[in-house]
């Protein structure tokens, strides 16, 4: 009989939207989508690979962080210094933040 254990971990979660997505046509929405996803390319810096997860959420982006949750502050700040700089184009405005749920238990499936 194998043996189960229990692992917690903390994770942090980084949502990244663009304001007014759905409004804009579809050539529009390539561009603002392109421009998002630099955006989280960029934020992201120096985070391993296999210390986030990445969610595309169609209008933007969620980033879930495995490793320190110190690393989901600084790319918000990245990301929102990105950001600030992409709303000075009209209609151009990624909305970064973080949920504010407090801590979550996560029940993992096993099949």
């Amino acid at each position: 009989m194998a043996e189960s254990s229990q692992h917690n971990r903390v994770c942090s979660v980084l949502f990244i939207d663009i304001v007014g997505y759905s409004r804009k046509t579809v050539a529009e929405q390539m561009v603002m989508k392109r421009e998002c996803n630099t955006l989280v390319a960029d934020a992201l810096g120096e985070v391993a690979d296999w210390e986030r997860v990445i969610l595309d959420t169609g209008d933007g982006a969620a980033v879930t962080f495995l490793g320190a949750p110190e690393n989901a502050l600084f790319v918000a700040l990245r990301a929102r210094d990105g950001a600030g700089r992409l709303a000075h184009t009209p209609g151009r405005e990624p909305r970064p933040g973080a949920p504010r749920a407090g801590p979550q238990r996560a029940n993992e499936r096993r099949g």
